[in-house]
């Protein structure tokens, strides 16, 4: 009887002890899947805050676009009254030979012509620039939506 209650002490002991191991590794257990879930909150609260703030982007971007496009037609309606405006000069020369005046405001209406080709142009290519921007955005905003989609 006495052998026996040892053996019961001893395996009562052995019980405790092994359960006390297994509550030790099951609070280790949850306390990484506690640092794992916090860590992957924050990556999915960044990656929010950095879509938002690319949107935000890409909608001031076109904005930027839009106001362009307005600059650009209004540099091609001024081209157009300028080449009105040159081909009613060529029409009123009479007999070849043209007033002062007239030489005067031809030389300044080339000069305005090419500065407005000219601003024509650089509108072109900061439309260009910009589509490009608005471009990469969509894909730098993608890029994380994909990669939020592979976490969850």
């Amino acid at each position: 009887m006495l052998d026996s209650k040892r053996r019961l002490r001893k395996k009562f002991i052995w019980t405790k002890k092994r359960l006390r191991t297994e509550n030790r590794l099951l609070r280790q257990r949850i306390d990484y899947l506690e640092a794992e879930s916090a860590a992957l909150a924050d990556r999915l609260v960044k990656g929010q805050v950095n879509l938002a703030q690319e949107a935000e982007n890409s909608i001031n971007i076109a904005h930027e676009l839009s106001k362009l496009r307005d600059i650009n037609s209004d540099a091609h309606r001024k081209l157009e009254q300028a080449y009105d405006t040159i081909r009613e000069l060529s029409c009123s020369r009479q007999g070849g030979v043209l007033d002062a005046a007239v030489q005067v405001d031809d030389t300044s209406m080339i000069e305005h012509i090419h500065s407005l080709q000219q601003e024509l142009i650089e509108s072109h290519n900061r439309q260009a620039d910009h589509e490009n921007t608005i471009r990469e955005c969509k894909i730098r905003i993608s890029a994380p939506e994909i990669a939020i989609g592979m976490v969850v």
